[in-house]
């Protein structure tokens, strides 16, 4: 599992971008981070119905279907995510909160607008990781991956861990915290 270390997200949090690109791509890592780090297909599939309060409460797509219980994930929004919507998102209530997909999109056309989106932000985030001459390329799972990291290293209790992952089982968070 590819993360930043503590020290390294404080200097891509201090990185001024050079381009929109950039500013969109730091934007989004650091959604996907601040939202326990929500995996990026979660992210763009959010909508203002998310929202409530001051939270944000999703399901992981990738257990929607497969768990009858999944439990719903409650991340706090605070002010840098607050920033980070009025910069990059959409606040109307038909649209995602994000502008990667659009109301009445098809399964394949989500799929395909999401890993286009996935591939060239992935590209901007390569170029940002080398010129912070980070220790890997940072990508957008490598959000999710430094969140995890970053709890454990402050000892977060492993359930909590799992909860802000959306782990349905322990034995999943600690297979994937032992692989960090």
């Amino acid at each position: 599992k590819s993360f930043l270390t503590p020290r390294e997200i404080q200097k891509f949090k201090d990185y001024v971008p050079r381009n929109d690109a950039q500013q969109r791509a730091k934007d989004f890592w650091f959604f996907c981070y601040y939202l326990n780090g929500i995996a990026p297909v979660d992210a763009v599939q959010l909508t203002v119905n998310n929202i409530r309060g001051s939270n944000i409460i999703f399901h992981r797509q990738k257990t929607a279907k497969s768990k009858a219980e999944a439990k719903p994930i409650v991340a706090h929004i605070h002010e840098e995510v607050q920033n980070i919507l009025q910069r990059q998102g959409y606040m109307r209530p038909t649209h995602y909160l994000f502008p990667i997909l659009r109301p009445g999109m098809t399964a394949g056309e989500k799929v395909e607008a999401i890993d286009t989106w996935k591939r060239l932000t992935n590209r901007v985030l390569n170029r940002i990781s080398v010129r912070l001459n980070f220790h890997i390329k940072a990508n957008l799972y490598s959000a999710r991956h430094s969140w995890a990291t970053v709890m454990k290293l402050n000892d977060v209790s492993i359930h909590d861990i799992s909860d802000g992952l959306g782990h349905s089982r322990i034995n999943q968070t600690q297979n994937y915290l032992g692989t960090i």
